[in-house]
């Protein structure tokens, strides 16, 4: 009120000078294992609360887990290039390894962060009933509770996370019928990222439209709508490659030679096996009698035919009996998909915070340099008023939030425990490109973002629930390529 009336030009929570710099001696400048003391998360709680706290500790338990992960991918990577020499068996069952790894280490990694979380959270006193209640806010109607209005707003809320789903459903479809191979990895990482841009500006009304009463609310509803369509858009294309591209793009004949030259007409014969000695190591790749049938109803073909897989072979190893190992078109797509998104969500994300600090700084030094009558200095309090007024810690700001941020770290780790079996040898970069933003986000936490107002927290809640919902995925997945 104050504010509206002119009598105060900002309102904002402040801080010492010499408070900052603290917290950049115990946080900034110390190793990624501080979390482990808790001298830093403690002085990140003290400083920006228990819930931009709980984002932190998460994120470097999740770079710390990330480096154990690394290390046996460096080992898949010498088995796959051949540096290291294993039997012929041991190199096809190595994949299987690897995705029983990762199955455990995604199913680990909740729960050994849930024991951390629980001390700190112990340590703070954020036991349950804790937590101080939040403001109602502006945007809340009351007289809308009960009433048929409002529950055709939620109604149409949900029906756009569905319709989200569904229009990238048939997006996806089209770029698979319309383009070749090649072209298909490009469109889909551009289409993930377009279409994650769009959603992040749409989700805020639809979240609204339920006329949620409190802050915390709010942020709960638009992390569900959040992570369940954008946890769609990552991995239902690879889902749709890994899975179904198989049934629905089966290559069938008369018999197996005339199915193969028609397979393999456009992409050439599968390396490093004999084209003459297809009798051997084709059957492998034919649809079996017993599953010929669901094959038949999903390409709408003819009875009595030899199928060969959707995914069929591309690069083979024989061994001495005849039969080969491959890897099939689809496994090649799906690599060159899960690099150019890796790559982009990784680049993205630190391209955004690096134009944040830049654009902040440039905002604050032009500030300064303009002329003042009393030729005073600029003073400490106006260049926060000034982050204030650029780089708020909200919603779709150049100062981030904390939903925002959290969803970015969830979605890797989401790619990396549902397809990392697909490119095991990319962990090492993931963890590089994590580091990095890991530390452009405590830079502009200290040096760019204004302070929020401390929020308490008994933890970080819904993302546990995501988590969970990421591990099961995982496992399934897996499973299913492996």
């Amino acid at each position: 009120e104050l504010q509206r009336q002119g009598v105060i030009s900002r309102m904002f929570p402040a801080a010492k000078h010499v408070e900052v710099e603290e917290l950049k001696k115990t946080w900034v400048k110390v190793r990624l294992d501080f979390w482990r003391h808790g001298e830093g998360v403690d002085a990140i709680r003290d400083y920006f609360g228990e819930e931009v706290a709980f984002f932190f500790q998460f994120f470097a338990f999740y770079i710390r887990m990330l480096a154990w992960l690394a290390l046996v991918s460096l080992v898949m990577f010498m088995i796959d290039n051949k540096l290291v020499e294993v039997s012929f068996s041991m190199r096809s069952n190595s994949k299987l390894a690897f995705g029983l790894v990762l199955v455990v280490w995604a199913s680990s990694f909740g729960v050994i962060f849930g024991g951390k979380e629980a001390r700190s959270r112990q340590r703070w006193g954020m036991d349950s009933g804790s937590v101080a209640a939040d403001m109602t806010l502006s945007s809340y109607r009351m007289e809308l509770e009960g009433t048929w209005q409002l529950f055709f707003q939620k109604m149409l809320s949900t029906g756009g996370v569905i319709a989200a789903c569904l229009a990238f459903s048939v997006a996806w479809g089209q770029i698979s019928l319309n383009f070749k191979k090649s072209e298909e990895a490009v469109l889909t990482s551009f289409l993930i990222r377009a279409g994650s841009l769009a959603w992040s500006y749409t989700v805020p009304y639809l979240a609204r439209l339920q006329n949620h009463r409190t802050r915390r609310r709010l942020n709960k509803a638009m992390t569900a709508q959040l992570a369940v369509v954008k946890l769609f858009l990552y991995l239902s294309p690879f889902l749709r490659t890994a899975f179904v591209i198989n049934w629905t793009q089966m290559t069938c004949a008369p018999t197996l030679k005339e199915a193969a030259d028609m397979a393999f007409r456009g992409t050439g014969w599968p390396t490093g096996v004999n084209a003459s000695l297809y009798h051997q190591w084709l059957p492998e790749y034919v649809v079996p009698d017993r599953l010929s049938v669901m094959g038949v109803i999903l390409r709408n073909s003819h009875a009595n035919k030899t199928c060969i897989w959707g995914c069929q072979p591309a690069r083979c190893i024989a061994d001495d009996s005849g039969s080969a190992n491959c890897r099939t078109t689809c496994y090649d797509t799906l690599r060159a998909s899960l690099d150019g998104l890796y790559i982009t969500h990784a680049g993205f994300s630190m391209l955004f915070l690096a134009i944040a600090i830049v654009y902040a700084h440039c905002k604050a030094r032009s500030e300064m340099r303009k002329p003042t009558q009393d030729s005073k200095e600029y003073t400490w309090l106006q260049f926060q008023a000034k982050c204030d007024e650029v780089a708020r810690y909200e919603y779709l700001s150049w100062g981030g939030s904390y939903v925002e941020d959290f969803l970015e770290v969830v979605l890797g780790f989401a790619l990396i425990s549902c397809f990392g079996i697909i490119r095991p040898s990319i962990t090492p970069v993931v963890l590089v490109m994590q580091i990095v933003e890991y530390w452009l986000l405590v830079y502009r936490m200290t040096h760019v973002t204004a302070r929020p107002y401390p929020t308490g927290s008994e933890g970080i809640d819904m993302w546990s629930r995501i988590i969970e919902l990421v591990t099961v995925l995982s496992a399934v997945i897996n499973a299913g390529l492996a």
